[in-house]
């Protein structure tokens, strides 16, 4: 096993989406040993992913792929940025679909979803009372919105009905901006208050929606057809702690795609299919014949 070897087995992990360290592991093993037959059908699915959601786009879109993960912004025909991003995890799926980002809120507050409070927040409520405190949480009735008492509710109860709202910070778990195209997923682009994540190479690990990698200079780019924005606007938006809505110049085609397999840099990389979406598609285009 020479320096040579090593050095090659690290451009295949990279390629791969594998942890870039030399040592063939079980997962890159288990990388090496696939078929060039499937490897193949990898971009077969790919292709036809992409007839899904593509007819009919413009020059100017964001594209996510879930597989990935990343976050790509194409302004007249070319990759004008490129993120790093965080995805669904494969029990909470980011799902596949095509919308439009029609605003940016920055200092955004986070309403904690039904799931998401019934599965992590209720359990971590009832271990740690300062919890709320501290994550900088207030308490609002689902029947009325109203916000109430902490010590008011019944948190032992199975529905307390109230859920919790997270103040505006770099402490909120959306960071400091979000992208918003309503949809009946609730899904949206967002910022993240952990951005070490991203230094991972399996970043599937949200409840659904996409953390972006660099949010700001992506902000910035959505805005720059409008003359009156600027950097330092958002700088000042981002200084005031408020939460304020933007609209963007005009709405930005955004899709939500899944690929196991695509071009970038001239080489095709493949990534595993982590949501175990490959083999029902992969039966239905062999099926078409």
């Amino acid at each position: 096993y020479t320096p040579a070897l090593a050095e090659d087995v690290m451009a295949f992990q990279v390629r791969y989406g594998l942890n870039a360290d030399g040592v063939i592991g079980p997962r890159t093993l288990g990388a090496l040993n696939r078929t060039v037959e499937e490897r193949i059908d990898q971009i077969r699915l790919s292709l036809e992913r992409a007839r899904w959601l593509l007819p009919g786009l413009e020059d100017d879109f964001v594209l996510v792929n879930i597989a990935g993960p990343m976050t790509y912004l194409r302004k007249d025909g070319r990759t004008v940025w490129t993120a790093r991003s965080i995805t669904g995890l494969p029990f909470r799926k980011t799902p596949v679909f095509r919308d439009e980002i029609e605003y940016m809120e920055v200092n955004p507050t986070w309403t904690v979803p039904q799931s998401i409070f019934r599965k992590d927040k209720l359990p971590a409520v009832r271990r740690d009372p300062g919890y709320l405190d501290r994550g900088g949480y207030s308490v609002r009735r689902l029947s009325d919105g109203q916000t109430v008492p902490a010590s008011s509710v019944n948190w032992a109860s199975d529905n307390p009905g109230v859920t919790l709202v997270q103040r505006p910070g770099p402490d909120n778990a959306l960071g400091l901006i979000k992208f918003m195209f309503p949809n009946e997923h609730a899904v949206y682009l967002h910022d993240t208050n952990d951005r070490s994540l991203f230094d991972r190479n399996e970043r599937n690990l949200s409840s659904g929606c996409i953390r972006v990698e660099n949010p700001f200079e992506f902000a910035n780019l959505l805005m720059a057809d409008d003359p009156d924005w600027s950097p330092a606007r958002l700088d000042e938006i981002l200084a005031s702690g408020k939460t304020t809505r933007i609209d963007l110049p005009k709405p930005m085609p955004v899709l939500l795609t899944y690929w196991t397999a695509w071009v970038e840099g001239g080489e095709v990389q493949f990534r595993e299919d982590i949501y175990e979406r490959d083999a029902a598609v992969l039966a239905a285009l062999n099926d078409d014949g």
